[in-house]
């Protein structure tokens, strides 16, 4: 097939996958930032299985690697790819897939283009990092993997953090664990003092102090208010005495003024009186007796 028919297929294909919404980014996945696995998808003599292990023994050595060998060219390849992809999501055994083959040219890298392999792809529930040829080479894969990689040592590094990055990750974890940590404990802490406030405020010891404080500011505002009961009547009596005295007889007789009475009467005026009546005089020191002459 010429370049410009596998162009056209290309195109086409693209085209439809698009359609049906394989290429979303709804659809992408998350790569695991510390996976324990990776299985990687490749021919087992081809140099990307090497550059692939050098860079994941350069930067974790911990970290396993499982090749699931396949054709990466000719009749054969696109539905091994397939195959490979979904023997790894029926054993569920990596965290991540590196799907890759080194570059070449657009025939040597259709089996990335056909549709088997791409539905394989979007239908796997393992993130799929894919690295395929070059830079400037663009196939299928590249749409519908979860991770794009320029080449295979690049999809390495993608699918294999430092052993340094790993430190600084788990150093920023415990930081953030201990702020949170620090920050329960004093939401702990504040809740057990109001809880101890409450504990004292109902305990029967509290409750006396404060039925005993009440009762004392209640006599004294009782003593306040009987004082000034008290001198409100004492002032109002001294004011009573003092108009009584004002208004006593005795006080105006002892000015000079004297009260006569007949038969136990007041006598008011001379008219009342008559030659021969016997009257009494009344002074402010005592009384005498007389006759109207």
């Amino acid at each position: 097939m010429v370049f410009g028919e596998l162009h056209e297929k290309f195109e086409k294909l693209k085209e439809k996958l698009r359609e049906e919404g394989l290429f979303d980014e709804k659809y992408k996945k998350e790569i695991p930032f510390f996976p324990s696995t990776i299985g990687v998808v490749t021919s087992r003599t081809g140099a990307v299985i090497h550059d692939i292990l050098n860079v994941t023994r350069r930067r974790n050595s911990s970290i396993d690697v499982r090749l699931f060998p396949v054709p990466v060219q000719g009749d054969e390849a696109a539905p091994k790819i397939a195959e490979a992809i979904e023997e790894f999501n029926k054993r569920n055994n990596v965290d991540v897939i590196i799907v890759g083959r080194g570059g070449g040219s657009l025939e040597d890298l259709w089996a990335f283009n056909e549709e088997i392999v791409v539905r394989a792809i979007f239908n796997s529930k393992i993130p799929i990092i894919a690295a395929v040829g070059h830079d400037t080479d663009v196939t299928l894969t590249n749409f519908v993997a979860d991770k794009v990689a320029p080449t295979p040592s690049a999809a390495a590094e993608i699918a294999v953090p430092k052993l340094t990055d790993i430190r600084e990750r788990l150093l920023l974890l415990k930081r953030s664990f201990e702020r949170y940590l620090e920050s329960i404990l004093a939401s702990k802490k504040m809740k057990l003092h109001n809880l101890e406030l409450k504990i004292q405020n109902n305990s029967p010891m509290s409750i006396v102090v404060n039925k005993r404080m009440r009762f004392g500011n209640l006599v004294q505002t009782l003593n306040l208010n009987m004082k000034m009961i008290l001198d409100n009547k004492k002032n109002l009596f001294e004011k009573n005495v003092t108009r009584l005295e004002l208004l006593n007889p005795l006080k105006i007789l002892s000015r000079g003024y004297s009260v006569t009475k007949k038969d136990d009467k007041m006598v008011k005026s001379k008219k009342d009186l008559k030659k021969g009546d016997k009257i009494e005089i009344i002074f402010s020191d005592g009384s005498k007796n007389a006759v109207v002459d």
